[in-house]
C-alpha cells in the first residue's frame, strides 16, 4: 500500500500581508509577559536568615540567628568576628556588595552598637540567602555545616512524621 502525501497552499496564505511573522503581537497586554516581568522583580530566597536575639556573655556578644534551610529550622549562635572571617572568604571568591567592616569603638557592647551590627549581619545574610551561586559554593556549605553542628535544631520539616490519630 503506497500512499502519497500532498500539501497544497493557497496563494492568500503565503502572502506577507495575511500572516506577518516579523511583527510581534500586542505584547504589552500579554499575561505571560507581564507575569515574567513580575518574576524578574521578585527576590527569591533559598535560605532565610533572621537575627533573633543578641546575648552578651563574658564581654562577648553572640548573635542568635534563625536559619530556615530548605524546611529545616535551626539556630546559629555566632560572633561578629566569625561572620567577618566568613565575609572575607566569600569576598575573595564572589562579588559581595554588603560589607561587615568593624571599626573599633569604645563600649562595643552598648545596645546601640549591637543593634547596628545586627542590622549589618541581617543585610549581609539576606544577600547570601538570595544568591544561589554563593549558597551552593563549597565554602558557604562548609561554613553552614560547621555552624549547624554547633547550633541548635528547632524543627525539621524535611523529615517525614507519621501521626496516629485516635478515632
Amino acid at each position: 500500500m503506497n500512499k502519497s502525501l500532498s500539501l497544497s497552499f493557497s496563494k492568500s496564505s503565503t502572502k506577507a500581508s495575511s500572516l506577518d511573522l516579523d511583527s510581534p503581537p500586542d505584547q504589552e497586554n500579554s499575561p505571560i509577559l507581564s507575569f515574567l516581568e513580575k518574576q524578574k522583580k521578585r527576590v527569591v530566597s533559598y535560605i532565610r536568615f533572621r537575627v533573633v536575639t543578641i546575648q552578651v556573655q563574658a564581654n562577648h556578644a553572640y548573635y542568635m540567628i534563625e536559619v530556615n534551610e530548605y524546611g529545616a529550622k535551626w539556630i546559629m549562635m555566632t560572633r561578629f568576628s566569625v561572620l567577618q572571617k566568613f565575609y572575607k572568604g566569600l569576598s575573595r571568591l564572589f562579588e559581595v556588595k554588603c560589607t561587615l567592616s568593624s571599626h573599633f569603638e569604645f563600649n562595643q557592647l552598648s545596645s546601640r552598637n549591637l543593634k547596628k551590627r545586627a542590622i549589618k549581619i541581617q543585610t549581609f545574610l539576606n544577600q547570601i540567602g538570595n544568591n544561589f551561586k554563593i549558597l551552593n559554593s563549597r565554602y558557604c556549605q562548609q561554613f553552614l555545616n560547621e555552624q549547624k553542628c554547633m547550633g541548635q535544631m528547632l524543627i525539621d520539616y524535611t523529615k517525614e512524621q507519621n501521626l496516629v490519630l485516635d478515632a
